[in-house]
């Protein structure tokens, strides 16, 4: 059985692990929609993509995912350890993603 300690440090990275393979599919899925974007519009900058992510409905989707990141880094960064109930929260929620 883990001490509490522990049991934080593992929980920590379960979410950095997942985190990490989030920010990966992010950049995979925004990268092919940036390809489709400019197929049809021209290239764009990194300044553009950016306000195309944030702003333009062909984007939109992504958001959510988004979303999940910064839900992960919030629980990376609290001060209270996290708890099983909030990673299963969290995986769920991936999971509907997908």
């Amino acid at each position: 059985m883990l001490n509490p300690l522990q049991n934080r440090i593992t929980q920590h990275q379960r979410l950095t692990d997942i985190r990490i393979k989030l920010l990966h599919l992010h950049k995979l899925l925004l990268d092919t929609e940036r390809s489709r974007y400019e197929q049809v519009r021209g290239q764009v900058s990194k300044g553009e993509l950016l306000q195309l992510v944030i702003h333009h409905d062909q984007f939109a989707w992504l958001h959510r995912l988004s979303e999940l990141i910064v839900q992960i880094d919030q629980l990376i960064h609290a001060d209270e350890p996290i708890t099983s109930e909030a990673i299963a929260a969290l995986i769920a929620d991936v999971q509907i993603v997908r």
